[in-house]
């Protein structure tokens, strides 16, 4: 059987800002829940690759909005991985109205670490051997890096705490783009078109990151640094 997941979830108010957009939280928390499900049914979610000594370490994820649904509508995300190869791995996303019509697609790259040693491990050794993979993929383009890039103004301060930790210990990977929005304080007519969050090294609550931003036509760029100035996050936004 080929490793695909998919799912129905009802959108909640409060996956939705002042505007009525979809927040990009609220997306990344959709597509961390159904991955994370498909996982276990794999036999490779968090406890049990815990078993093993091994921990998901995401690195990049990105999607582009297509349609944004209605509030309280019922919506159907779809989910696989891709064939791994070398120390990292693929899942993609496509999320649908129960017609079919498409609302937003995604994908994600990913790591596998030793939690003792925090050694990469082949993506190739941690999906069951008889695993069949699906060749669909969800964005079409190629996904890149985040382009270094010189800031403008000050920086915008936050501090993460309790509520932003998730179960590895650190803060959890949701929370970045509301971080970035927070500090792009979007205008009136800025929608999102398109969203990427770079992963470059984790933060731990009470930690103090400094946003630096920055808006070229169409498109916002920021960077997150930590207490000794090293990047640990980058994102990248694309306005409709």
């Amino acid at each position: 059987m080929i490793a695909l997941w998919e799912e129905t979830h009802r959108l909640r108010a409060n996956d939705f800002d002042a505007r009525m957009q979809w927040k990009p939280s609220a997306v990344l928390d959709l597509f961390q829940s159904a991955a994370g499900v498909h996982a276990d049914s794999l036999h490779i979610g968090f406890s049990d690759m815990l078993k093993r000594d091994l921990l998901w370490v995401l690195v990049r994820v990105r999607y582009e909005v297509v349609a944004t649904p209605p509030l309280y509508s019922l919506i159907r995300i779809r989910t696989w991985p891709l064939a791994p190869g070398g120390l990292s791995g693929k899942r993609d996303y496509l999320v649908t109205d129960l017609d079919g019509n498409v609302l937003l697609r995604g994908t994600s790259d990913w790591v596998f670490i030793h939690a003792g040693t925090r050694k990469l491990t082949p993506a190739r050794d941690v999906y069951p051997p008889d695993t069949e993979y699906c060749k669909e993929r969800a964005l079409l383009t190629r996904t890149g890096k985040v382009p270094d890039f010189a800031p403008e103004g000050a920086p915008f301060l936050v501090t993460p705490h309790y509520c932003e930790e998730d179960m590895n210990g650190h803060v959890n990977n949701t929370r970045y783009a509301d971080f970035a929005l927070n500090a792009l304080s979007p205008g009136e007519e800025e929608r999102i078109a398109a969203l990427q969050v770079d992963f470059r090294k984790e933060v731990m609550p009470g930690e103090t990151l400094s946003l630096f931003t920055r808006r070229e036509e169409g498109r916002a760029l920021v960077r997150g640094e930590g207490p000794e100035g090293e990047c640990r996050f980058a994102c990248d936004v694309t306005w409709a």
